[in-house]
């Protein structure tokens, strides 16, 4: 996982622009994502009544995000009209814009054993595994605050950011 902070700002403005207009955040994400994905499975019967099916997926995926929220106020109560303010409301996570790519693959198995024990009843025991890709760290609404909060952390940053 990469990511970079683009920028990111901690600024609390006097406490009477949060209660004299209604405030909010504008949190946008976006994400592009590339998946290739082969999947093979093979049935062998051991006897007339005994079989074991076995199957396996591989998945790779790629995928580039990218994560802004910024500070709005409301001064007119409409909320068709709000203005975008160059100071976070209090109360309001901080404003940030952050780029991320994030590469996965995958080999999921399964085998499944399937016997007969007589003309219209079958038994079978199976066992699978599946996999999910990761989760975007872009998507997370209070990144701004842990990046200000681990600004100085480097062991962080190269783990979680990337830098």
């Amino acid at each position: 996982m990469t990511g970079i902070p683009v920028s990111v700002g901690k600024n609390i403005p006097p406490l009477s622009v949060a209660f004299t207009s209604g405030s909010g955040m504008d949190r946008n994400f976006s994400r592009e994502t590339e998946a290739y994905s082969v999947y093979g499975q093979v049935t062998s019967n051991l006897s007339d009544r005994l079989r074991v099916i076995a199957d396996v997926r591989y998945t790779d995926e790629d995928q580039d995000a990218v994560g802004q929220a910024f500070p709005l106020t409301f001064p007119t109560f409409n909320t068709f009209e709000p203005l975008r303010v160059p100071r976070s409301t209090a109360g309001h996570d901080p404003e940030y814009l952050f780029r991320q790519k994030r590469s996965d693959d995958s080999v999921d198995p399964s085998v499944k054993f399937q016997y007969e024990l007589g003309d219209s009843t079958m038994t079978y025991l199976s066992y699978a595994e599946g996999s999910k890709s990761r989760g975007m760290k872009a998507n997370d609404s209070k990144l701004g605050a842990q990046l200000l909060q681990k600004s100085g952390d480097s062991t962080y940053l190269q783990k979680y950011v990337g830098v």
